[in-house]
């Protein structure tokens, strides 16, 4: 079995702030901003609370933000989609390049991939609308979720 350590969420280019460490615990990783998806922040929830509306607490200066589409992968978590498809399973997908390296490491099936990305803690309340991050909390980059690769699917 191989063991792959893939980073996933907001870094400082792709979003350009941390992830959140929610007050429950909780390690949201946001997807990343991509034009060419369907999905946007709008679509995607943690309790009833639209990442869009999580992100503009967070990025106060950055409203346009509601408006952008992004990227979900990992897809690990079923209760972010507001629409969650039926047949919906958990998936981590790759295309070009990052495929095709893969497929040269004999990635298969068995194999365990490891997502982690950068965090930091929050305070206040999503709910309500006062979510920001706790001032002087260190930048951490933690493990956050896996997949065991079950199928290949190649287009």
């Amino acid at each position: 079995m191989k063991v792959i350590l893939s980073r996933k969420g907001f870094d400082s280019k792709a979003g350009g702030v941390p992830n959140p460490i929610l007050p429950d615990g909780t390690l949201l990783s946001f997807p990343i901003p991509a034009k060419i998806d369907q999905l946007t922040y709008q679509d995607l929830q943690y309790e009833g609370v639209a990442y869009s509306d999580i992100l503009t607490q967070l990025k106060p200066k950055d409203l346009k933000i509601r408006d952008w589409n992004c990227h979900l992968d990992p897809d690990i978590r079923p209760e972010a989609h507001l629409n969650l498809p039926q047949d919906w399973i958990a998936g981590f997908g790759q295309i070009n390049q990052s495929q095709s390296y893969l497929r040269n490491q004999n990635v298969g099936i068995g194999d365990l991939f490891l997502f982690f990305g950068w965090f930091k803690q929050t305070e206040g309340n999503p709910c309500e609308g006062t979510l920001r991050y706790v001032k002087g909390a260190p930048d951490l980059h933690i493990l956050y979720g896996y997949l065991q690769v079950g199928e290949l699917i190649s287009e």
